[in-house]
């Protein structure tokens, strides 16, 4: 039996998502114009970690993401070209 994360995943990349690196998951090419998905989304920056990290909290149970170690992940050279979007 497939787990929810291969289903997920499965969608995703049938909406146009990549797989790529093991610590990348999914990625999606922006060259092109990407549909409305019909919800707001922001670019979460330093000011509101605490969005970010209350929505990984809610999302997974026991995730012991703090804004602290969001912080520590986004001062990381893998993060330096990354942006956190919130819907």
């Amino acid at each position: 039996m497939r787990g929810v994360g291969a289903l997920v995943q499965d969608l995703l990349v049938d909406d146009g998502w990549k797989t790529a690196e093991p610590w990348t998951p999914l990625r999606r090419d922006l060259t092109e114009t990407v549909g409305d998905p019909s919800v707001r989304i922001e670019v979460i920056g330093p000011e509101q970690a605490h969005v970010r990290t209350a929505v990984q909290r809610a999302s997974f149970d026991g995730s012991l993401f703090t804004d602290e170690r969001r912080h520590a992940m986004a001062a990381g050279l893998p993060y330096a070209d990354a942006r956190c979007l919130v819907a």
